[in-house]
């Protein structure tokens, strides 16, 4: 069938759309014609099946081409086309599609579908939204990219939401000028390689595998991050360097616009994966722990002074019984004893090395351990108070 032949069968209806579909090659090319004298409007194409390959190559589109309520879409490709129309899909099951050489699009929406196939972009100009929004992107024993765009930029709001991608989520070289959204996603892997975002930027929620690359990318000063535990710690060991200097970058973005919370969250981070990935040795992997359970990284203020008056309480014990000339649990308290081992931890918590008792080895030897420990447990709580009016 000539492919007028076929876009008019298709103006007649889904009836007859799919009669003739289900006889025919999964393969169909629309090439070189211009698609505006079909009044596909006046037609309801909620039971149409596009399960096929359909190649639309070098056409001219004056009027819209319905595709939102297809039910099923096998594999789109369109090339060389001057503009393309609205694409909008909400479809129960998506194969993929590749759009190339063409200059410019009025706009790309793919809802509540799920995906099986990679969606590929590049070189296009997208006049109004691109939005993947509550997709499912999950499929089993396949390296391929769910979505990569190369060399796109978008005019209007850009909205990744709701996705489910297990797999690759890769943009290059792009320009995103207005609101950037990527919220209650899951990425596997994702790269936003050279791109800038001009405009709002969130990934509230966001779910990261691996942790997001943003290898010479511009972000925007007001750009979002999810939470800490968000950034999942996976053991894999072909990307451990990768996933290292994903975390420097971020980092460094977040110290550019002086966002000082995410800073300390990425460093944190880092940490925790040099520490998974055994890239530091014994000493830095020991300071590396207990900087994070003392004080998070310097990012609490509670911890330190905990641990400051457990130590109180520890020592305070401890210098009872130095003093103590007899410990039997049969005699009664002496008062004195307490109030002197009380006296002795307490000044040494909060005057460190000034009240060094001594009176005995032991009771030296003690008080200066408590004293170096308070000192470093009151330095980290100053410096989280200090990084805390910074962050503020």
């Amino acid at each position: 069938m000539e492919q007028s032949e076929a876009l008019k069968l298709w103006n007649q209806g889904s009836v007859h759309w799919n009669n003739w579909l289900d006889n025919q090659p999964p393969t169909l090319q629309f090439i070189n014609i211009t698609i505006k004298d079909y009044n596909f409007q006046d037609f309801t194409f909620s039971s149409f099946n596009l399960n096929i390959n359909l190649t639309i190559k070098n056409c001219t589109f004056e009027n819209d081409f319905p595709f939102e309520n297809v039910t099923k879409v096998g594999k789109l490709t369109f090339t060389d086309c001057e503009t393309l129309p609205n694409l909008r899909f909400n479809c129960s099951e998506f194969g993929s599609m590749l759009i190339q050489k063409c200059k410019s699009a009025t706009s790309i929406e793919i809802y509540g579908s799920k995906v099986s196939g990679t969606i590929y972009i590049e070189d296009l100009n997208i006049k109004g939204k691109l939005a993947i929004q509550n997709c499912d992107c999950k499929k089993e024993n396949e390296r391929l990219p769910r979505f990569q765009g190369y060399n796109i930029r978008v005019k209007g709001d850009t909205c990744f939401d709701d996705l489910n991608i297990d797999l690759d989520f890769h943009l290059s070289h792009s320009e995103f000028h207005d609101t950037f959204l990527a919220r209650r996603s899951t990425f596997g892997s994702s790269m936003f390689t050279n791109c800038k975002f001009l405009g709002y930027t969130d990934f509230t929620d966001t779910i990261f595998i691996r942790p997001p690359r943003f290898d010479g990318a511009k972000l925007h000063q007001h750009t979002v991050f999810p939470k800490e535990e968000n950034f999942h710690i996976t053991k894999q060991k072909n990307y451990i360097d990768e996933d290292i200097a994903a975390f420097g970058t971020l980092k460094s973005i977040a110290s550019n616009s002086l966002n000082r919370r995410q800073q300390g969250m990425f460093f944190a981070l880092e940490q925790k994966y040099l520490r998974t990935y055994n890239k530091l040795n014994g000493f830095d992997r020991f300071i590396s722990k207990v900087y994070e359970i003392i004080s998070n990284y310097g990012r609490s203020l509670g911890r330190p002074l905990l641990w400051l008056f457990g130590f109180f309480f520890f020592f305070f014990f401890i210098y009872a019984i130095l003093q103590s000339p007899i410990l039997d649990m049969s005699l009664t308290i002496d008062n004195k004893i307490l109030i002197s081992a009380a006296k002795l931890s307490w000044t040494n918590t909060v005057i460190p090395l000034k009240s060094i008792s001594y009176d005995s080895i032991p009771l030296m030897i003690i008080s200066t351990i408590q004293s170096v420990l308070s000192l470093v447990l009151i330095a980290l709580f100053l410096l989280a108070l200090r990084w805390e009016f910074k962050r503020d």
